[in-house]
């Protein structure tokens, strides 16, 4: 009779052995065991106590009861871990306690993102969930996405607490760009880029969206490129670093940049940036010349340039000296022409940033009547 018994048990023991393998603890997706949290429905059970049963929730506060055992911290452990802890609470009840833990329903945790993104709102998300995968639900960013000033704004024992999130970078991946997972209840804002503008000598003048990895030569584009009497060598690139007050102006060769896109001259472009492109610099060529009238020159062009362009003088009329007159300037120079031609003079002046658009030097010839 012993023996039928012990055969009748046999089968029983190898049950339980399996139900003990067979049920561990889910593992959310992303790294790491899943760790338990509110709204997790939990099915814990002693094995051998059929009066040792209990579905239970986590309760907001992160307990769980459990008879003899009380409440039970569950937040962040795992059903291994809590499981532990309920056996050596019940040790002083039961014999040698086999406790197991296992997740009967997950909970699901909400989480909302605003801003400039296809589907603002609230969506419920898995643990383990992180920023791309709100995104993701969200429909992706819209073109004019701010991407390394977004916010998420989530919750904190004394209330909430704000986290900058450079998006952009998350999204690239990389060492140390690992996005966080959400939080239940998180808020994450992706805000509207500050455009730049492009000023001047362009023939769509303006403010345009940056795009992330925007270049000069692309901003440009936007702005319909140069008007025919621009000056892309002497273009300036206006911005606040870092929003302060004081201002980094930084010279830009716009032809060189669309020439090469892969030349430095192509710098990148940040929200907030000013591109402004001046005005060819013009020279008046007056008096006793071929061609008297107004010519744009390329910098570092010299006198004799402005003499070349004009067709050179009358020989006829044209006296032995030159008068040089600058704008801004009430007096004027005389250049002997021998100097002119032979190339002693110096090269026509530069306009400066702060000057209007256009800066004229005149440049006359006196009649030889």
């Amino acid at each position: 009779m012993g023996g039928s018994r012990g055969r009748r048990l046999r089968p029983v023991a190898l049950l339980t052995v399996l139900a003990l393998v067979t049920l561990p603890a889910p593992v959310a997706a992303g790294s790491g065991p899943y760790r338990l949290g509110p709204g997790d429905l939990l099915a814990i059970g002693v094995w051998g106590h059929a009066d040792l049963q209990v579905t239970a929730e986590v309760r907001p506060d992160g307990y769980v009861s459990f008879p003899l055992a009380g409440d039970v911290l569950a937040q962040g452990r795992t059903p291994e871990e809590l499981g532990r802890e309920i056996a050596s609470r019940l040790g002083r009840f039961v014999r040698d306690p086999q406790v197991t833990v296992s997740v009967a329903r997950f909970r699901t945790l909400k989480a909302v993102i605003l801003g400039e993104v296809s589907r603002p709102g609230a969506y419920e998300v898995p643990p383990g969930a992180r920023l791309p995968d709100l995104l993701g639900l969200g429909g992706g960013v819209l073109e004019q996405a701010d991407l390394s000033n977004a916010v998420l704004t989530r919750r904190a024992r004394d209330g909430t607490r704000t986290v900058p999130v450079d998006l952009g970078r998350v999204l690239e991946g990389g060492p140390g760009t690992e996005a966080p997972e959400l939080e239940d209840g998180d808020v994450l804002y992706v805000p509207r880029a500050r455009p730049a503008m492009v000023l001047g000598q362009v023939r769509n003048p303006g403010a345009h969206p940056v795009r992330p990895g925007m270049k000069v030569a692309e901003l440009l584009a936007l702005a319909g490129g140069f008007e025919d009497d621009a000056d892309p060598r002497a273009a300036r690139l206006t911005r606040r670093p870092g929003g302060e007050s004081a201002e980094d102006v930084l010279p830009v060769d716009l032809a060189a940049a669309l020439e090469d896109p892969t030349s430095k001259s192509n710098v990148a472009v940040r929200p907030g940036d000013l591109l402004w492109v001046p005005q060819a610099r013009q020279v008046l060529v007056l008096g006793a010349v071929q061609a008297p009238g107004a010519y744009r020159l390329p910098p570092g062009s010299r006198l004799l340039d402005a003499l070349a362009a004009a067709g050179g003088p009358v020989p006829e009329r044209a006296s032995s000296t030159a008068l040089l007159t600058r704008a801004g300037e009430a007096r004027s120079t005389p250049i002997p022409l021998d100097q002119l031609v032979g190339g002693g003079a110096g090269p026509l002046q530069p306009p400066t940033w702060s000057s209007a658009p256009v800066t004229s030097s005149s440049y006359r010839r006196r009649c030889g009547r």
